[in-house]
């Protein structure tokens, strides 16, 4: 049996439950292994006890936002792959903009596809080849 190769794990990080379990659903699908947090301050302490791969990160949240989060990310986890993701914006401020200047690899905004997702994913990671090792593996 061929040495199988583990599935990118990739933490979703964002305020609503639905969005986090939709987002879960997807890449598990798709063959990543998800995990969720609920803002920043919660992904860091995930990330710190497993790495991921890539997040997944809403912008606007409670407790730690995006920016925050993006920052602290790249001083503490430098190689994750970071998509930002917004569906709003305040006055003539990008937040997707701005989340590209601290650093975020990619962004996305709402809503978005899945086709869009994936192939953000797709070009930060390895693609994983659907119905591999994989599953939701957290919260």
């Amino acid at each position: 049996m061929p040495d199988q190769v583990p599935a990118p794990r990739v933490l979703v990080i964002d305020d609503e439950a639905a969005v986090r379990a939709a987002l879960c659903v997807t890449l598990s699908d798709a063959g990543y292994a998800a995990t969720e947090a609920r803002d920043g301050a919660e992904a860091l302490e995930i990330l710190r006890a497993a790495p991921a791969d890539a997040v997944l990160m809403d912008i606007y949240m409670p407790l730690q936002d995006g920016f925050e989060a993006i920052r602290e990310l790249r001083r503490v986890a430098p190689a994750v792959k970071i998509i930002a993701i917004s569906g709003g914006s305040r006055g003539d401020f990008d937040p997707l903009k701005a989340a590209e200047m601290l650093g975020a690899d990619r962004t996305l905004r709402k809503p978005f596809g899945t086709d869009d997702l994936l192939g953000s994913l797709a070009d930060l990671l390895p693609v994983p080849r659907p119905g591999g090792p994989s599953g939701p593996t957290g919260a």
